[in-house]
């Protein structure tokens, strides 16, 4: 099971903001650096670093960190 710090952590990283600008109710579009380019990018390094696979559907539906942590942590 994934914490929601290293979670946070993780995604920040990825995206390129500042540590602790996220939370779990951040979501794609709500920051500028969250556009649907880096959406698909943050997807790709989930599937990477946490070996699951999303579905096409889950490309939108999936829009928080928080959906992202419950889909890795199998909550979903």
């Amino acid at each position: 099971m994934i914490c929601e710090r290293d979670f946070l952590d993780f995604t920040e990283r990825v995206l390129g903001v500042e540590k602790g600008s996220l939370s779990l109710e951040s979501a794609c579009g709500s920051i500028p650096e969250w556009d649907s380019t880096a959406h698909i990018r943050l997807m790709l390094e989930i599937e990477s670093t946490y070996g699951v696979k999303f579905k096409f559907d889950e490309v939108v539906r999936i829009n928080t960190v928080g959906k992202f942590l419950a889909c890795i942590n199998g909550e979903v």
